[in-house]
């Protein structure tokens, strides 16, 4: 089967967002709202240490659960949207949440069992002593760079393959973890690299805007964190068609090959009938 194109996606993405800007513009909004409000109870700013502990706990988890909530709905519209349907939220709102919710903790859990897993040929290297004996430690970054490497493709892979499994939940799509890392197999290469291209955009955005007015000032904090925002819904809405698109391939691939064994077994079938109606000649 053809490879996904990424960036055929994200065109697609540029085009669904312009075409809904109405209610993409009320999710940033919602999403701003949230960080603004993650921020002056982070203890930044003039308000730092202006609220009392307690009352800033219970707002942070008022925001996690308002980003989960705004999140899941967004995923759910824009995976809708593509179907010709316009939708905001799962029939079964409060199970859907929860599911969501425990998926998203599923795939942390997998990705650093998996990273961890994937670090131990580093973790080796480095308490090894070759990196601090001067006679070895040329050696020693010869062995740590590809560790490295493996140890960020061992916690991105399953991670970004897994990760899939949210906007099937968010839309109501019975995928399991077993489906999407069956749906995503082939394409995991193309998904980690465009993925580390687009942290890639926001690093150099958020370097050359420090360098520029400084870090930590108040203008940095405001635009980087409208920035921030707004790359984090695009790439919400990214993985929302890509996950649309992994899907139909899978269910056409799977179509294919359930069509094909039922030819075969026609085939066997009609095979068995003529032999039997030869024998009876």
């Amino acid at each position: 089967m053809k490879k996904i194109a990424m960036w055929a996606v994200a065109k697609k993405t540029n085009i669904l967002l312009w075409a809904r800007r109405g209610i993409f513009f009320r999710y940033l909004l919602a999403l701003l709202v949230l960080s603004g409000i993650s921020i002056l109870t982070g203890g930044t700013g003039d308000m730092a240490g202006s609220i009392p502990p307690l009352i800033s706990s219970v707002i942070m988890v008022g925001y996690w659960f308002g980003n989960l909530v705004v999140v899941l709905s967004f995923l759910h519209f824009v995976i809708q949207s593509t179907r010709n349907r316009t939708s905001f939220y799962p029939a079964r709102k409060v199970a859907t949440s929860f599911k969501y919710l425990a998926a998203n903790i599923a795939v942390m859990a997998i990705a650093v069992l998996c990273g961890l897993f994937a670090s131990l040929p580093a973790i080796g290297v480095y308490f090894s002593g070759v990196l601090e004996n001067p006679d070895t430690q040329t050696l020693g970054i010869i062995l740590m760079i590809p560790s490295v490497v493996l140890a960020l493709f061992g916690i991105l892979i399953p991670f970004l393959r897994f990760s899939f499994v949210c906007p099937a939940i968010a839309v109501g799509d019975s995928f399991n973890f077993h489906t999407v890392w069956a749906m995503t197999k082939g394409h995991s290469f193309r998904i980690v690299f465009f993925f580390l291209f687009l942290v890639f955009v926001v690093m150099a955005f958020s370097i050359g805007l420090s360098m520029v007015l400084g870090e930590m000032t108040r203008t940095y904090v405001g635009i980087i964190s409208v920035f921030t925002v707004f790359w984090s819904v695009w790439v919400y809405a990214f993985e929302s068609l890509l996950y649309e698109d992994l899907r139909l391939r899978y269910e056409a691939m799977k179509s294919g090959a359930s069509s094909f064994h039922a030819g075969k077994d026609a085939v066997e079938q009609g095979g068995a009938h003529a032999t039997h109606d030869i024998q009876h000649l």
